[in-house]
């Protein structure tokens, strides 16, 4: 979702445009290791390996924004760690484009999304939809505010708050 303009949480200036979907590139495993370490691994826009033991996906986390209509959500683009025999499932899934109807990946989340306590390492199932479709990443119940945020709705100021700061660390990060 964007719109014409908000006032970003994080400066008070006015900006056009809002982006409500944001995520990292990598697994924050990915990100920790050194250039030379990464030759051993994979990184494609939808799943990642390191070694045998760092097996991922990526997927999308949605929150709903309460008083908007179906698609009026902020999506965070989270990457879940699951086990071998997961990764070959998903793996194999999206290979024959058979996506729908199968029972979701258990996982953990391998995201330091801005939340405290922090994500990474919550449990998560990875439910596939279509063809062409990332899958859709549900937080287990528990008092985390993550999953207490998925599990129920934000308002739109905390939507906006959580798209000022990403936008901010990007611009961070792009001028360092």
């Amino acid at each position: 979702m964007s719109e014409p303009g908000h006032r970003c949480a994080i400066c008070g200036e006015e900006h056009r445009g809002l982006t409500m979907a944001w995520g990292a590139d990598a697994p924050a495993s990915w990100q920790t290791l050194s250039p030379d370490e990464r030759r051993y691994g994979t990184l494609t826009a939808d799943w990642c390996r390191i070694g045998r033991a760092g097996l991922f996906v990526r997927g999308c986390l949605v929150l709903r924004i309460r008083g908007g209509g179906a698609g009026d959500v902020f999506t965070w683009l989270v990457w879940v760690r699951v086990s071998a025999a997961d990764f070959r499932r998903a793996t194999s899934l999206w290979r024959r484009l058979a996506r729908w109807g199968h029972l979701p990946l258990p996982g953990t989340l391998d995201d330091d999304l801005p939340y405290t306590p922090p994500t990474r390492g919550l449990p998560v199932r990875a439910h596939y939809g279509g063809a062409g479709m990332r899958p859709l990443v549900v937080v287990e119940p528990s008092s985390h505010p993550l999953a207490v945020e998925q599990h129920g709705q934000i308002s739109h100021e905390r939507a906006v708050e959580l798209a000022s700061g990403m936008a901010h660390a990007a611009a961070a990060r792009r001028s360092a």
